[in-house]
């Protein structure tokens, strides 16, 4: 008691120190409630940058969010602030749920017409898209992995299956075919010949 004033290191010290209440428990006081104490009291700090003491997940240093608040306190909120952690959008202008990688923009919320993901190698066609299945369509890459119509070994060939007319009559050989998108020289579509060298028989054969 240096001053015999029966108290011991009490506010009137002259080296006690500035004190913050932290409302919200989060370790940063906001300046507005401050006493003068020679050791920390509970529920004080002696950090006062807190932006927001209502809050305990909004002081300096914490990760930027989208959620409208300045949670870092650096007077910047969600997309606006370039420590924020933003969602990246691309625009899916054929609708098929698949975006256009050149075409993006950050933002917090959906843009309207804008999809997360950005692997759409045609935006402009709705058939063309990583979950397409792979045809037969003059060079189309419709399931966008870089291989178009037969040389894609995701395509099944089965709308391009293509069978022998040895004899001309019309009809195929089931035992000999080709997959291809385009009709090879001498095929045809069907398989109904059983006798590919006679060209007056191709059903009913003995």
């Amino acid at each position: 008691d240096n001053n015999c004033d029966d108290l011991t290191d009490d506010s009137t010290a002259i080296d006690a120190s500035t004190f913050y209440a932290d409302a919200d428990n989060d370790g940063y006081g906001s300046g507005e409630d401050t006493t003068l104490a020679c050791s920390e009291p509970t529920g004080f700090t002696t950090d006062s940058s807190d932006c927001n003491d209502d809050n305990r997940d909004v002081y300096p240093g914490v990760d930027e969010i989208c959620d409208t608040l300045d949670n870092d306190c650096d007077g910047k909120v969600d997309y606006a602030d370039p420590d924020a952690d933003v969602f990246m959008w691309y625009l899916d202008e054929d609708g098929d749920g698949h975006g256009d990688a050149s075409e993006d923009r950050e933002s917090c919320e959906k843009p309207t017409g804008y999809v997360r993901n950005d692997n759409d190698c045609d935006d402009s066609n709705p058939d063309v898209n990583p979950d397409a299945e792979e045809t037969c369509d003059a060079g189309l890459d419709n399931d966008c992995n870089g291989l178009a119509d037969k040389d894609d070994p995701e395509w099944s060939g089965r709308d391009g299956t293509w069978y022998r007319d040895g004899d001309g009559d019309g009809f195929g050989d089931a035992e000999v075919n080709a997959a291809t998108c385009i009709e090879p020289t001498g095929y045809v579509r069907n398989d109904d010949d059983c006798d590919d060298v006679d060209p007056s028989v191709w059903t009913d054969c003995p």
